[in-house]
């Protein structure tokens, strides 16, 4: 596969694959700022000095100094080759590849699906075709009037682009067809499906569409809803069973598990209030946002998990989780209770009364009844695991006050943000409640907690990286210009050759600039990590980027002059002891002593030139 083939197969794993949702697969993270943090797990590290930047997709931990994107992050920590790591990641992002002999990719192999960007503007169109067709076709009328019914505003409508899609299967075929839009593209972002007949057909059709945004919010996926009876449209598709809902299929750039409906309209408040509310549909969602709870999202018709939990946290430690009032709703909630106690989020549950959900409840009872509900009934996390264990007091029967006990000491020794020292506090704090509430020594619970985790395999650590000191710190400040000030790149290369920067991943950092530039590229950190399969080169890179990003310079081009004249000064005063030694050997000739002479002088009158033009 030639360069630029598997540069665009990395770009696209990197763009599907979240190094914040990867690193906390293996390690607890919170969020601090606009960074994430956590222990380092190649060091015996008690603070937390791992810092992953959701922006900027790196690494870096500050007492190792090593850093990386999502591949050197996985080759560490699970100790594999780049090629190992580039296959396993594919796999995870959903990418095709086809591996040559050795196990990396062949070569003229293509990635089999579209690119990101060209999935996305498919999504985009396709959200523009639903979207009109909801607001001026006839055929949707009955649509509009269900929207009306259910207290669903135009202005509503409108926010969240909800669509159409008419009974006619073939119809967003025939539309795609006249706008010159690939049927492969269509089927690869989850709109159109082939029959067992091998016809065309949309997966939405006859349904209300309720586009699924991403925090960018560009249109990713859909979900789709098929009306009552009563409003007289039926999914035009005459086989299947016919599900009230029906969500996209997983693409490259939608997965239910990691994507919550309204976050596009909805982190800004979950930021700026410091709190996200999770209800568990689109009309909910739409509704709370209407009747002010502008930090309400929702799961796409699966469980809140994991993954759901990591997104949230990139705005907010603090959750709350509306559930329906019916038996199903508090089933669904105990399922829950192990992945928030793992967690460092403020989880907060409420239950609605009287078998509503949160549509009904804010149309029948108001936005003032629901946000007193949450703030006189939301409990934590913990007391919520209590309520489902224990119920409102302890049960009288020894067996039953037992069972229930061991069943939440389990919880909480499962929990591996407890092993933190951060946590150690949080830990006590709950072992005393259930002391109180059990009526039980804290000691007790804490030898029989110990005894659980000792049952518990904890991941073991890996030593330490050995990292010595990086040597030409004056080297490191031509990669700080060009990284922020890559339009500087032709004009270095003139003057310092990449064979004049001694230390080996600076040399080949600066190597790779030069072959950007030349190829008509960009020289981004993005670029640059993509560029390399080396991790060490990889800790270099976000290391330079993130030192350089805190200076300001007034005058790049100055500071570039200064390094030149800098990199020219070292290089004569490197050669003056060989041309020493030359020319008091006699073996020169006279003609080669000149030369000799001339060129020491040439690179002198260079310094003095940047020099003077610097002044």
């Amino acid at each position: 596969m030639t360069r630029p083939d598997f540069q665009h197969i990395k770009e696209r794993i990197k763009q599907t694959i979240d190094i914040v949702d990867l690193v906390g697969r293996y390690i607890p993270l919170r969020r601090q700022g606009r960074l994430f943090v956590g222990l380092c797990p190649w060091h015996d590290d008690t603070h937390p000095s791992l810092q992953v930047d959701p922006q900027r997709q790196t690494f870096r931990c500050w007492v190792c100094n090593i850093g990386g994107d999502i591949f050197s992050f996985l080759m560490r920590i699970e100790g594999l080759e780049f090629r190992e790591a580039f296959k396993s990641l594919a796999e995870m992002a959903g990418v095709s590849w086809h591996p040559g002999p050795s196990g990396g990719p062949r070569a003229g192999a293509q990635a089999q699906l579209p690119s990101k960007s060209a999935l996305l503007e498919v999504l985009a169109w396709a959200e523009r075709k639903y979207h009109e067709r909801l607001l001026t076709d006839l055929e949707a009328a009955p649509v509009r009037q269900y929207l009306a019914d259910r207290g669903i505003s135009a202005e509503s409508i409108e926010r969240f682009r909800l669509g159409f899609s008419p009974p006619a299967p073939e119809w967003i075929v025939r539309e795609a067809r006249r706008d010159r839009i690939e049927a492969s593209h269509l089927i690869a972002a989850g709109i159109v499906a082939r029959s067992s007949t091998g016809a065309l057909y949309d997966r939405f059709s006859g349904r209300l569409l309720f586009p699924i945004h991403d925090p960018q919010n560009r249109p990713v996926s859909f979900g789709g809803r098929i009306l009552p009876d009563a409003y007289g449209i039926k999914p035009g598709i005459p086989f299947g069973a016919q599900a009230k809902y029906v969500n996209g299929p997983e693409t490259p750039v939608f997965s239910k598990s990691r994507m919550l409906y309204g976050l596009a309209q909805a982190w800004q408040a979950v930021y700026r209030n410091q709190c996200a509310l999770v209800v568990e549909g689109y009309t909910d969602c739409i509704l709370a946002h209407q009747f002010g709870f502008s930090e309400a999202v929702a799961v796409l018709g699966t469980a809140f998990g994991e993954g759901h939990l990591r997104l949230l946290r990139r705005y907010s430690n603090r959750v709350i989780l509306l559930l329906d009032g019916d038996e199903a709703g508090r089933k669904r909630a105990s399922e829950l209770l192990e992945l928030f106690l793992a967690s460092d989020v403020d989880l907060r549950v409420v239950i609605l009364p009287e078998d509503k959900d949160p549509a009904d409840f804010l149309l029948t009872e108001g936005s003032e009844a629901l946000r007193q509900l949450i703030n006189s009934s939301s409990v934590d996390a913990f007391e919520h695991a209590r309520r489902v264990y224990v119920g409102e007091t302890p049960p009288a029967g020894l067996a039953a006050s037992d069972w229930a006990l061991e069943r939440l000491l389990r919880v909480v020794a499962a929990c591996p943000a407890f092993r933190s020292e951060e946590n150690r506090l949080r830990e006590g704090l709950l072992l005393q409640r259930l002391a109180f509430e059990f009526g039980i020594g804290e000691e007790v619970l804490r030898r029989r907690l110990a005894e659980l985790r000792r049952g518990t395999p904890v991941r073991k650590k890996e030593p330490a990286p050995s990292v010595s000191e990086i040597p030409a710190p004056w080297q490191r400040e031509l990669l700080e210009i060009l990284i922020v000030h890559p339009h500087l790149v032709p004009r270095a290369i003139q003057w310092v050759p990449p064979e004049g920067i001694e230390y080996r991943p600076y040399r080949e950092i600066y190597q790779a600039m030069k072959v950007l530039t030349e190829s008509g590229g960009s020289v981004t950190l993005e670029s640059l990590l993509n560029y390399f399969e080396d991790p060490q080169i990889h800790s270099v890179l976000v290391a330079v980027d993130e030192e350089a990003r805190k200076k300001t310079l007034e005058d790049p081009e100055g500071a570039l002059r200064t390094f030149v004249n800098t990199y020219l000064i070292r290089s004569v005063d490197q050669q003056l002891p060989q041309v020493t030694r030359a020319l008091a050997s006699g073996e020169l000739s006279e003609s080669e002593q000149i030369a000799l002479l001339e060129r020491i002088v040439a690179l002198r009158r260079s310094a003095g030139g940047l020099n003077h033009n610097a002044r």
